[in-house]
């Protein structure tokens, strides 16, 4: 018997239904029918609100003046093919740019499909937020210190290995779980779209000793926000408005995704905010935890998350601490660097200058094959000197690079780097990187003035230089660990 349009439409309606339902209630249905995250993925998840301030905190505005040249600050080819900030801004996806300097909004635009007051799913930046209301908690005594087992909010911890895992560890990304992120991208799903996400959690199996080995793994918040609830007693979402989103003036409400109705705080990634208010946020940590004299979270831990520490406790990384990311565009020597950032997948980003005294928040739908980071870091360097240039960029020759170094930790290991031969197929210039223990070099490209990037080895050279400006040695990083070697020879 022929189907007609209007039952075939029916039918269709029907089968549509059913998926929507089945999304709702299983963790592959979920996979297999909403696929990617998105920053709209506040209309799939259960909500909480966690509500604006009645009486917000406000930037002032700067009468109109355009931002410096766009090629100026964003060193990508793409830049040629567009006329203006705004068509660059679109055409990357950007919902959201805010740049604040002295409490004053230089500039402030929305696009794609939003506005200043939509709020929009800022992913990992959640963890920046979460861990601020970790601090919050230890001050008030919710929690007693960081050395807290993990087992004492989830029990069955205890039970094996991961005993030994401390809220320290889950907030350095040292736990030990097998959980990363970078190599567990199906785990991931499995966690972003989870329906029972502490089920999945009492699951996960330890793979390092904890405290030994920086892995970045959205799992460790996700555990942390659970430890968080248990120890403040209430929901994350009237505990976040009490002591933070409110005190801060926020102007518009926040909302914490569950992975069911009155499920799990989806903490790792899974709130959504406009970004004014994550802007605030940022002016939070650029005044120590202060807001207009009102101490909301210790300096310490403000300075525990925004300082690069190279002598930090075994298993740490300089370029990631407390839920912040330290490792950004290197004008200078590394140990200078004062900037920071919290930063979510397609490029959602926290940007804060403390030198500068500026504020850089981008939300998209995409990252666009941009760095947003040094897109932030060198207009904030840029805007701050007025001139493209405060830092090494114009100064050091990178005929520097070429040369010996040797390990200090082991000094009969060698680094040799050299000028690879132009190479049409190449874009810009590359280097070679060779440790007398490697049977072939590395190449790498460029990342910023003073460093050298290979994305698919994950190995970084970040040079040290002196007062006078010369290449005295260098940090080999490849996101675990760092090393220093002094140049020995040109």
């Amino acid at each position: 018997m022929l189907i007609t349009t209007y039952y075939r439409s029916i039918l269709y309606c029907f089968g549509i239904s059913i998926l929507c339902s089945l999304a709702a209630c299983t963790t592959p249905a979920r996979i297999v029918f909403f696929n990617a995250p998105s920053i709209e993925d506040v209309d799939i998840f259960s909500v909480d609100t966690v509500a604006a301030n009645p009486q917000p905190f406000t930037f002032a505005k700067k009468s109109y003046a355009p931002l410096p040249p766009l090629k100026q600050w964003v060193k990508h080819p793409i830049v040629n093919e567009f006329y203006s900030l705004e068509e660059f801004l679109i055409r990357t996806q950007t919902t959201s740019f805010l740049v604040i300097r002295n409490d004053t909004i230089l500039y402030e635009n929305y696009f794609n499909g939003f506005d200043m007051d939509r709020p929009s799913i800022v992913f990992s930046v959640s963890k920046a937020i979460t861990t601020t209301l970790v601090g919050i908690a230890i001050k008030e005594g919710h929690i007693k210190n960081l050395q807290e087992p993990v087992y004492k909010y989830i029990p069955e911890f205890a039970n094996d290995n991961r005993r030994n895992i401390t809220l320290e560890h889950l907030i350095q990304m040292t736990s030990g779980l097998n959980a990363a992120d970078h190599s567990r991208l199906l785990l991931l799903a499995r966690i972003y779209y989870n329906t029972h996400l502490e089920d999945l959690i009492k699951k996960v199996k330890l793979k390092h000793q904890p405290g030994t080995v920086f892995d970045y793994k959205s799992l460790d918040t996700a555990i942390l926000g659970i430890c968080l609830e248990q120890a403040i007693g209430k929901p994350i979402s009237v505990y976040m408005q009490e002591k933070l989103w409110q005190p801060i003036g926020a102007e518009y409400n926040c909302l914490v995704t569950l992975d069911r109705e009155n499920g799990t705080p989806r903490l790792y990634g899974g709130l959504a905010a406009c970004a004014r208010d994550l802007a605030k946020v940022g002016r939070l940590y650029l005044n120590n935890g202060s807001w207009n004299n009102l101490q909301i979270l210790p300096e310490q831990w403000v300075q525990r998350s925004t300082t690069i520490n190279l002598a930090h406790q075994e298993g740490c990384w300089w370029g990631y601490s407390t839920g912040w990311w330290l490792d950004s565009y290197v004008g200078g020597n590394l140990l200078d660097k004062q900037d920071f950032e919290a930063a979510g997948y397609n490029g959602q980003l926290i940007y804060v200058n403390p030198e500068t005294n500026i504020i850089v928040v981008r939300q998209g739908k995409a990252e666009s094959k941009q760095n947003w980071v040094d897109i932030a870091a060198r207009l904030a360097n840029l805007l701050n000197t007025c001139t493209e240039t405060k830092d090494y960029s114009a100064k050091i020759d990178t005929a520097q690079f070429i040369g010996t170094f040797k390990s200090i930790a082991a000094p009969k290991t060698i680094c040799k780097i050299w000028k690879k031969d132009a190479d049409k197929s190449s874009d810009g210039e590359q280097w070679v990187v060779k440790k007398s223990n490697e049977l072939k070099g590395v190449e790498m490209t460029q990342e910023s003035p003073l460093s050298l990037f290979n994305d698919k080895a994950r190995q970084r050279i970040i040079y040290d230089i002196d007062t006078k400006g010369e290449v005295i040695g260098l940090y080999f990083d490849n996101f675990h660990k760092t090393k220093y070697y002094e140049k020995i020879k040109p």
